[in-house]
């Protein structure tokens, strides 16, 4: 699957009136959030392989999504030239939260494992399926430090996946504290905060540990 989201479409908006192209939108959207949760069922029902049927899914889903949305962005375009279009969270954002507070929930839990068995590569793979469903989730909904975040977070967890990188103790600490600033990013989306964490220290920190050529062992 490709790892790459580099063209992150918003929210839906909300219009004057319901359409028939608003409606599709949704659609799309609740498609997207569904096989989202699915997937969640088959990575903790231990089903690997069906998890990654349904993540390829994901992606169409996904890209099905894009398509809705840019024409519904054109559409709004059209009605009110030089006014960009209200972004509409409600309809989505307890899935959203869900969803956030269930990835969390799963990192950790494969962090912990790793840390008893830094050679368990099943940990590692259900913590990379956890962060790149947030990240993408985060992306569609368009709060873009999760997003930034974790894909630095991907992006090192993959260099352990295809073993560039072995498990040391320091990294299981680096990617124990992401999860903490994610927390708190997290509670300033639940209480809309303009949220005031820095991650050019924690970002810098991840780069530096998956461009390592010499890890230590635990």
């Amino acid at each position: 699957m490709n790892n790459d989201d580099k063209n992150v479409p918003p929210q839906p908006g909300a219009t004057a009136s319901c359409s028939s192209h608003d409606f599709m939108v949704k659609l799309a959207f609740e498609k997207y959030m569904e096989l989202t949760n699915l997937h969640q069922v088959l990575v903790k029902a231990n089903r690997p392989n069906d998890a990654e049927k349904v993540l390829v899914a994901i992606e169409t889903a996904k890209k099905e999504y894009e398509t809705e949305l840019a024409a519904e962005k054109k559409r709004n375009e059209e009605i009110e030239k030089g006014n960009d279009s209200i972004l509409d969270h409600s309809l989505y954002m307890n899935t959203y939260i869900d969803i956030f507070r269930n990835e969390l929930d799963m990192m950790t839990k494969g962090l912990l494992e790793l840390k008893q068995n830094p050679g368990n590569i099943e940990s590692v793979r259900e913590i990379f399926e956890a962060t790149h469903t947030l990240k993408g989730m985060s992306s569609t909904m368009g709060f873009e430090m999760v997003a930034n975040l974790t894909l630095e977070m991907e992006n090192l967890i993959e260099k352990l996946r295809s073993r560039q990188l072995v498990v040391t103790s320091q990294i299981i600490d680096l990617l124990f504290e992401t999860v903490g600033v994610l927390l708190v990013l997290m509670n300033d989306i639940i209480s809309r905060a303009n949220s005031t964490v820095d991650l050019n220290v924690i970002s810098k920190k991840l780069n530096e540990a998956a461009t390592s050529n010499l890890p230590e062992k635990c």
